[in-house]
């Protein structure tokens, strides 16, 4: 059975989002701003 496409969109999206942290965490003067990443 196919995913919902809204679904499917929303996946790629939060995908996207997970490549760019990632890629982001790897560089060393964003972990020093650790307090951009932290939620209240």
């Amino acid at each position: 059975m196919p995913l919902d496409p809204q679904l499917e969109q929303k996946l790629a999206a939060l995908e996207e989002r997970s490549q760019q942290l990632s890629e982001e965490l790897a560089e060393p003067d964003i972990t020093a701003d650790m307090d951009r990443y932290r939620t209240t």
